[in-house]
């Protein structure tokens, strides 16, 4: 059998970490996230994706009815559909023939509380998500200077690596300090 080869973390500009006795409002100075939202949400139940589904609708302020069962299965794909909402704002134009509006993306500054490595496959499926819509906004704004930003309150560890899909993820987390 071969030498299994070491997984090279991704690097990032987007993830970070940060002491659990970081406040918000420490938090979003560091950033100055002039006119971005900030979402918070705890990783303490996030043992099951119904309970991350329904933490992340809470957050987002989808309706009751919109929840999960308890037990039930979703899967990611599902998740990441209700996310990123809050990073588009609409910008209306006004022309003298017609009134139109467009989504212009502003980002967000996204906390997750109470990260702890017992919940990593589930924060690295979250991280995995924001990959994937962090590379789609750049192909479609590659210049755009906002951005989408995540921060895992309480993260010990210098790199966020689980198996997930079949294969293993790594990123490095950037390091906040109070």
């Amino acid at each position: 059998m071969g030498k299994r080869k070491v997984l090279e973390p991704h690097v990032t500009d987007w993830l970070f970490s940060c002491p659990d006795t970081m406040t918000t409002k420490q938090i979003v100075e560091f950033f100055h996230p002039s006119n971005q939202p900030v979402t918070e949400f705890s990783a303490q139940h996030w043992q099951e994706t119904w309970q991350i589904g329904n933490d992340i609708l809470r957050a987002y302020g989808y309706p009751k009815n919109y929840f999960y069962y308890p037990g039930q299965t979703v899967g990611w794909d599902s998740i990441a559909d209700w996310m990123f909402v809050k990073c588009w704002k609409k910008e209306e134009k006004q022309s003298v023939k017609s009134k139109r509006s467009s989504d212009i993306f502003i980002g967000e500054l996204i906390v997750i509380r109470d990260c702890q490595e017992d919940v990593a496959v589930n924060l690295s499926f979250f991280a995995a998500s924001v990959q994937t819509y962090i590379r789609h906004i750049q192909s479609i704004h590659p210049l755009i200077a906002e951005k989408l930003i995540v921060v895992l309150a309480g993260w010990t560890q210098p790199v966020l690596s689980a198996r997930i899909a079949g294969h293993s993820v790594a990123w490095a987390l950037n390091a906040l300090s109070e």
